[in-house]
């Protein structure tokens, strides 16, 4: 029965759509960085669309991509949202450019833009790398019972507090106070 919220038609164009990520990305970062010169709007446009076909044949780059595209949208609207509250609450606009010289805001984003790329990777090539690793012999369980397993081992965890600590000990150990 189709209802109005049936959206299984979109599976069909998510080809298409990270078809355009990929090209209008391409093409922003070439015309950015001038890589052809400063006139090579049309070769940028090529040197685009001829990238965007050769990912969107390598099907795992695609299924990478539509697992990472709505997670950073929901980052970069929870971004949104948390400075307009900001915003609403008093803060200027000079505090946010002053933030974002200082890097003090930079590193927080580029952390969570890994861990998402990170899970990405993880969804994307995860089983296929596990029974690789591992030849024959695949684990008992899922995928995602392994990676918890791993993740939530008493060494994993250690070693995951004694880096944090370190990090904080060189953070204050070098920070003008």
């Amino acid at each position: 029965m189709a209802t109005i919220l049936d959206i299984g038609l979109f599976d069909f164009f998510n080809v298409i759509f990270v078809f355009l990520l990929i090209a209008v990305t391409i093409f922003a970062l070439l015309t950015k960085f001038k890589f052809f010169g400063d006139k090579s709007g049309a070769i940028n446009w090529i040197v685009a669309i001829a990238i965007a076909f050769m990912s969107i044949i390598f099907d795992p780059i695609v299924t990478l991509i539509n697992f990472i595209a709505p997670w950073f949208v929901i980052f970069f609207l929870f971004l949104v949202l948390l400075l307009l509250s900001f915003r609403i609450m008093g803060a200027e606009e000079s505090h946010f450019t002053e933030m974002i010289q200082k890097r003090e805001i930079v590193w927080p984003i580029l952390g969570v833009g890994i861990i998402i790329l990170t899970a990405g990777f993880a969804h994307t090539f995860g089983e296929d790398l596990l029974a690789a690793g591992q030849g024959e012999a695949v684990g008992e369980g899922e995928f995602e019972n392994n990676v918890f397993d791993v993740v939530f081992h008493p060494a994993v965890l250690g070693m995951g507090l004694l880096f944090t600590i370190s990090v904080f000990a060189v953070a204050l150990l070098t920070g003008d106070m």
